[in-house]
């Protein structure tokens, strides 16, 4: 039967508000790598009885690193590679490691050019070589997808989302950005997917999930779900608003669902991008 925590008393000794006054200071990247750490955890997608062989012993280490200081050194220090073996997929969303991959517009590596030729439609690609090649008639008609754009011969996940572009530097600015202007109006007409446009977060959207106290009430979730205690939204009110007019309503309608919004991989995503951008204006 899961335990139900009835008081704030009875929460675990580790958690004290006072821990979190960092992040009233946290800009795009602190957050990044705040939330990073809390969407480690798996269990707001499994059913309780998956719990326990999911929580491998390394992730234990981490929550309990992070509850002794909740303004974790993970990221922020590269520690993950003390907990897991292969940082690959955390190292590409890693605004610090992969700053210029991240930025909206950069110019492709030839890491990411091998990368995007290993997406494309294999056959084509091997019919577009045979019809470049010097033994052909140069009089012969190239098939009519040839003249097609290169997005279009991706999977849909990508071509909707990304462009591959070739710019004449030799233009003058105001030149060149009137044209990328028509560009995108035509571009986005031709997408079959809507995608809702990404905004940037301000300064206020911080401060908002700091004194909503978005962090604290994320790990008292990650413990209760971890440990299979049930904390009601009363508890959770009195624990983080102690002398505040929020109450449960607040957790309920509003904190709780911020906070599921804010590690999901989008939102982080676009945290990832942001933290990019403001690196790079730094230097």
């Amino acid at each position: 039967m899961t335990k139900r925590i009835k008081h704030v008393s009875e929460l675990p000794d580790w958690f004290k508000l006072e821990k979190y006054e960092f992040t009233k200071n946290l800009d795009a990247l602190g957050w990044q790598q705040q939330l990073s750490v809390r969407a480690l955890c798996p269990f707001f997608e499994l059913d309780p009885a998956e719990y326990r062989e999911n929580f491998s012993e390394e992730l234990w280490l981490i929550f309990q690193a992070t509850r002794e200081n909740p303004n974790s050194d993970l990221f922020r220090d590269n520690k993950l590679v003390d907990h897991i073996d292969n940082t690959q997929h955390f190292d590409w969303f890693d605004p610090q490691k992969n700053t210029q991959t991240l930025l909206s517009i950069n110019s492709i590596s030839m890491e990411e050019f091998i990368s995007i030729s290993d997406l494309l439609d294999a056959e084509k690609v091997e019919a577009a070589k045979k019809t470049f090649s010097t033994d052909d008639d140069e009089d012969k008609l190239h098939p009519s997808w040839m003249e097609l754009p290169l997005y279009t011969f991706f999977d849909e996940d990508i071509s909707e989302s990304n462009d591959f572009l070739s710019i004449d530097l030799t233009q003058t600015d105001s030149f060149l950005i009137e044209s990328f202007k028509k560009y995108l109006e035509n571009r986005r007409k031709k997408q079959t997917t809507s995608y809702p446009l990404r905004k940037n977060f301000r300064e206020s959207d911080f401060k908002n999930w700091s004194k909503l106290m978005i962090l604290p009430l994320l790990d008292l979730l990650i413990f209760g779900i971890e440990q299979q205690i049930q904390i009601p939204n009363r508890v959770l009110a009195d624990a983080i608003y102690p002398s505040s007019e929020k109450g449960e309503e607040t957790i309920r309608k509003t904190a709780h669902p911020l906070a599921m919004k804010l590690i999901n991989p989008r939102t982080l995503f676009q945290l990832s991008v942001q933290a990019a951008h403001e690196i790079t204006e730094k230097i």
